[in-house]
């Protein structure tokens, strides 16, 4: 229901009668503002939602970042592995018999063919 000012600061519950210019009586519906209750409701519902969705997109956030570090990383990885190939590449070339033989020869040294010891493998066996 609505109010209606019956002095300088007394409210009375009712409807407010008013005249119009012929001089009748008509009764005005008085809306009310939304109860303290319910706005409170609204607020709570508000203040959640905006949690909520900060909740979402800082997860996201951190998915992309998370996204971005593996992206790096693969490309990293991919680097390496050339330099590794390429490295791979070098160390056969430089270990291959013919290479050391032809090396030895430049630096002076000869073949003593009296004291070769043949190696099969790593340890020698």
């Amino acid at each position: 229901m609505g109010y209606k000012v019956v002095g300088s600061t007394a409210l009375q519950r009712g409807y407010l009668e008013e005249n119009n210019r012929y001089g009748r009586k008509e009764k005005t519906i008085i809306k009310h503002a939304i109860p303290v209750k319910e706005k409170l409701l609204y607020l709570f519902i508000v203040i959640s939602c905006v949690a909520i969705s900060c909740v979402i997109i800082g997860r996201y956030s951190d998915i992309a970042e998370s996204n971005y570090r593996v992206q790096t990383l693969k490309h990293e990885m991919k680097v390496m592995q050339e330099d590794n190939n390429y490295l791979r590449l070098q160390v056969a070339e430089k270990s291959s018999p013919e290479r050391i033989l032809s090396a030895a020869q430049k630096m002076g040294m000869v073949r003593n063919e009296d004291n070769i010891i043949a190696s099969y493998g790593v340890n020698g066996g």
